[in-house]
């Protein structure tokens, strides 16, 4: 996606909102020179769009360019990155930038790469096994 305009439709879309912003605004939005307020958030607060927030990021990050982006947020990466895991992190940073009633929000990507990552990592066989020997599920 090479239009900054279209970066803040879809990312407004995908928060299940359709924003009514002129194009010059959207990119101010998203060069970081205009401030993302109140009027903006409201209509995106309170929905269920952390899958959709999600799918955004994984379906708009190129895989080239994912090392880049985790050594941006100065994430600590020893193996392989995981596409999902930053994708899934961005999308509850961008959670809760809209349900903050400021423009600041903790940065979270990190600890939610990190927790998303080792989720990755759990198969479901291994959910489904019993914590002890000799325990049968139903």
């Amino acid at each position: 996606m090479k239009s900054q305009a279209k970066f803040i439709d879809t990312l407004f879309e995908a928060a299940v909102g359709k924003p009514f912003i002129a194009d010059s605004y959207k990119k101010g939005l998203f060069n970081g020179s205009k401030p993302f307020v109140d009027n903006q958030k409201s209509p995106l607060r309170r929905k269920d769009n952390i899958a959709a927030l999600t799918n955004f990021f994984a379906n708009y990050i190129d895989e080239s360019k994912v090392p880049l982006i985790i050594a941006a947020f100065g994430l600590p990466e020893k193996n392989m990155p995981d596409k999902n895991a930053l994708a899934m992190a961005l999308a509850k940073q961008t959670k809760a930038l809209i349900e903050s009633d400021t423009e600041e929000t903790d940065n979270i990507v990190i600890l939610e790469y990190q927790n998303d990552k080792q989720l990755d990592n759990i198969s479901v066989e291994s959910l489904r096994k019993p914590l002890y020997e000799g325990i049968a599920f139903m």
